[in-house]
């Protein structure tokens, strides 16, 4: 299993903010990883490729590992007062030692409360990026940005919290969106959590997200 030791360099491109990690696998080689942006799905926050020359020579997927996770208890620990999402963090198995780093790569920022799930206890912290500085993904194909999309997705005007890559997506998601919509509006985030679930839907199944090259 690759550990994380050493954030390298960030940089900016497209208002997309990433950051460069050196890995060490088992056998104590170093590995250089992509660059890593900070992706949005519906529902979640998850570590991405963010380079579309990446993706294609070194990964399969943009999808690395899922950085939030719902706690049964508290599934949404809502937003601060200058409206920053906080999350609860999954800081171990293949995201051991990756918190530090991207703390001080400026990506979030540990506020000191922790909650116990299972066997873990999952830390707190604040998302210190914008929406503009993450790399999006498609409400309804599943595709990604890339650090070079142009133009970037567009979001929902009402909820500001769904992106779509094009407006016909939009509008054929639009029957399933309706009622989350209204939800996130009035910000119950739990009652589309809920919805979800009864819907069979897992929070943790990001890793067939579709590449853009191959949706």
């Amino acid at each position: 299993m690759a550990l994380p030791v050493q954030a390298r360099t960030e940089t900016i491109e497209n208002g997309v903010k990433t950051v460069r990690l050196t890995w060490t696998v088992d056998t104590d080689s170093g590995a250089d990883r992509p660059r890593i942006a900070l992706g949005r799905t519906a529902d979640a926050l998850v570590l991405v490729a963010a380079d579309k020359q990446d993706r294609e020579e070194r990964f399969d997927e943009a999808y690395l590992s899922s950085l939030s996770v719902l706690v049964n208890q508290d599934p949404y620990p809502g937003f601060t007062m200058s409206g920053k999402q906080m999350i609860w963090v999954k800081d171990y198995s293949e995201n051991k030692g990756i918190v530090p780093q991207l703390e001080r790569a400026g990506f979030l920022r540990l506020v000191g409360s922790k909650i116990k799930q299972g066997l873990v206890e999952l830390p707190l912290a604040e998302v210190t990026l914008d929406d503009t500085e993450m790399i999006q993904q498609c409400a309804k194909c599943g595709q990604w940005e890339t650090s070079d999309t142009s133009p970037r997705y567009k979001r929902c005007s009402k909820c500001k919290r769904r992106y779509y890559c094009s407006a016909e997506h939009q509008h054929e998601d639009w029957s399933t969106h309706r009622a989350d919509c209204k939800d996130l509006v009035k910000m119950r985030f739990a009652d589309v959590e809920n919805r979800r679930r009864e819907a069979g839907w897992n929070p943790t199944n990001t890793s067939k997200i579709a590449d853009p090259e191959e949706a």
